[in-house]
């Protein structure tokens, strides 16, 4: 059993769990860590843990083999002291070679439940700074270093995806496309809608920029001022999409406007 090992496991490896719960940008500012454990693991598949919509985003960069929820009901139990683990959970983990759990904090009992159902290791990585302002993957690519992986932060992370086709996402061939996604988890440190909605319209008029307006979860409450604005400049508002299809609409996005959300 080693939670709290100050190196990974030798080569070669065939089953990596990685938990990951985070937002959906905490789990794309972790690619470059994960992709410097596959890069060091070649052989190995990931299983993702977590949100499994987010988690499909790097299906096609990373070697993900499964994804699940990590809201499943089973997953409960290695949150506890004591007691048993369901059989369902340790068919889950048999086999697994090694867990990776990013989390802000450590989780020693978290770590040792793992192993007891079955994981041959487990390790934490964490998720982003607490109290600090150290960049994510600077941080994260210090804990790769200790644990036997090194120069993380130097690998070029990217998403692999194909652009969507023309007309999929409402516009014309050749036009080009100004995405704007004005929301954010956390209403206080959006920019005015205002702010966006001048900006919009100078660069659709003057530069001649097709406008997609990009609203989920977190436009909510904004919801029907994007609509209306949109409808006063004949721009296109994209409402709820799934998080592959924004993505790639994303990828063939010539011009983006977005605060600090994971969507940016």
């Amino acid at each position: 059993m080693a939670t709290n090992s100050s190196h990974l496991p030798p080569r070669p490896l065939q089953k990596i769990l990685v938990w990951h719960q985070g937002a959906l940008g905490d789990l794309l500012l972790a690619g470059p860590a994960l992709a410097a454990v596959s890069r060091h693991y070649p052989e190995a598949a990931f299983i993702g843990v977590g949100h499994p919509e987010r988690w499909r985003l790097l299906a096609g960069t990373l070697p993900v083999g499964e994804i699940w929820d990590g809201g499943e009901a089973l997953w409960s139990a290695l949150f506890q002291d004591a007691g048993d683990l369901p059989p369902g959970l340790a068919a889950r983990l048999f086999g697994t070679d090694l867990a990776l759990v990013f989390s802000p904090r450590p989780r020693p009992g978290f770590l040792a439940r793992l192993i007891r159902g079955g994981a041959a290791r487990a390790v934490w990585i964490p998720s982003f700074p607490e109290g600090g302002v150290e960049p994510v993957a600077a941080l994260q690519a210090r804990r790769l270093k200790e644990l036997g992986i090194r120069n993380s932060s130097e690998v070029n992370f990217r998403l692999q995806l194909e652009p969507i086709g023309d007309g999929d996402s409402g516009v014309n061939p050749g036009e080009v496309i100004l995405a704007i996604a004005p929301g954010s988890g956390r209403p206080e440190k959006n920019w005015p809608l205002s702010h966006y909605y001048e900006v919009a319209r100078a660069l659709s008029w003057e530069a001649k920029l097709r406008v997609v307006w990009l609203a989920g979860p977190a436009e909510e409450g904004i919801l029907p001022y994007i609509e209306g604005l949109a409808a006063a400049q004949e721009h296109t508002v994209w409402v709820r999409q799934p998080l592959a299809r924004v993505a790639r609409l994303l990828a063939g996005t010539q011009v983006y406007l977005g605060g600090d959300s994971g969507l940016s």
